[in-house]
């Protein structure tokens, strides 16, 4: 059996909870970052738990982009085959309610990064006929993007992975 790549993208519940660097982390991210929940990744003999430090690809198609916003240096999923490009936002653009750059979550941690942020993604998603996926949308898994008549990024067309 070969290695599986598994890639969490925020340390925010529900994407992986914990992280390294989250030693002492604000009553705000205390339910989020818990080190019972991470440390047998980055400890001890079992050490399986590979951090990336910045953006570059790791697999060939396979570009993880370090991008601020919902957490500090969130990845965002870039990947690319002869299909076209399936970009995955995690939590910096979590549903199609979310497409205006002024709507967030609660519990993004710095919002008017993720506005820029944001902004950018959908921008190049709209560029390019990039497929976006919606992690937490309970109606639209994937879809492409375009502007409507006012300049508001909307749903093209779903995309069903």
């Amino acid at each position: 059996m070969g290695e599986a790549l598994v890639m969490q993208t925020t340390f925010h519940d529900p994407h992986g909870n914990g992280n390294p660097w989250a030693e002492a982390p604000s009553a705000r991210d205390r339910g989020s970052y818990r080190r019972e929940d991470w440390a047998p990744y980055t400890e001890g003999s079992s050490r399986s738990l590979r951090l990336l430090d910045g953006s570059g690809p790791i697999l060939p198609g396979v570009d993880p982009v370090g991008r601020g916003g919902h957490t500090e240096n969130q990845q965002i999923v870039k990947v690319s085959g002869p299909e076209g490009t399936v970009v995955y936002p995690s939590d910096l653009l979590p549903t199609t309610s979310h497409l205006a750059p002024t709507w967030g979550m609660a519990y993004d941690l710095q919002p008017l990064v993720l506005m820029e942020e944001k902004s950018a993604l959908v921008d190049a998603a709209i560029e390019h006929g990039h497929v976006v996926v919606f992690e937490h949308d309970p109606d639209v898994p994937a879809a492409r993007l375009r502007r409507d008549d006012r300049g508001r990024a909307v749903v093209a067309d779903v995309v069903d992975l």
